[in-house]
């Protein structure tokens, strides 16, 4: 028994001199609930969910962190690039692309989806069955417009494609992976401990496995 107990403490020792995995992306959690909300009333219609591409959702984050960056609110760069460039340039090759932005303060995922669904134009991007993947980028910050500055302002990016099934296929998320961003941080690493210590419903394998995702930093997809 001590000598698992200095193994596990070895481990999270590890896990802790390693930047945390979600370091990238502070938004992922609210991007994914907006995902959420968005496949509901995909389902709700008939239509299958969209699944998440990485591409698209780099090029919403990046946008979405610039537009609150720059304090401006476009579909075009704050260079004048526009979404579909951007979104062409990131090496995304559909010629099937579209762009949702919103601005919410205080930031509220649950409010700016409602005002995108009662768009006429953001509805139909959500609910057209040209688009099979999607990306969302979440970002707060202060927003300086018209000699006023809001704080803790939010933009919303949804980008919008079409992809073949075969070239980018769903993964199921990870058992750990508590809030869906198909990355593993510290916390969901002590939770797996937790689980072995207490439970026994996890194996040092496993907690190896979730150690050696969260060690990349990367999406395990």
């Amino acid at each position: 028994m001590k000598k698992l107990k200095i193994l596990l403490v070895s481990l999270l020792i590890v896990c802790l001199f390693v930047p945390g995995a979600s370091a990238d992306n502070p938004y992922a959690e609210e991007g994914q609930q907006m995902l959420d909300l968005i496949n509901q009333e995909r389902e709700e219609n008939g239509l299958d969910p969209f699944r998440f591409n990485s591409l698209l959702n780099d090029v919403a984050s990046e946008h979405s962190q610039e537009m609150i960056d720059k304090d401006y609110f476009s579909h075009n760069s704050y260079d004048g690039t526009s979404f579909s460039t951007r979104i062409r340039s990131s090496g995304y090759e559909s010629y099937r692309v579209a762009e949702n932005i919103a601005f919410r303060v205080p930031p509220s995922v649950t409010i700016a989806h409602e005002r995108l669904m009662a768009s006429p134009g953001h509805r139909k991007n959500i609910l057209n069955p040209s688009y099979n993947e999607i990306g969302i980028g979440v970002w707060v910050g202060d927003f300086a417009y018209d000699s006023s500055t809001y704080s803790n302002a939010a933009t919303y990016t949804q980008n919008f494609g079409w992809g073949e099934p075969a070239t980018d296929p769903v993964v199921p998320y990870h058992p750990y992976d508590t809030n869906k961003d198909y990355l593993i941080d510290i916390g969901e690493v002590s939770a797996a401990i937790d689980d072995y210590r207490l439970q026994g419903s996890t194996s040092i394998s496993d907690i190896s496995e979730l150690i050696d995702i969260y060690r990349t930093g990367e999406p395990y997809y």
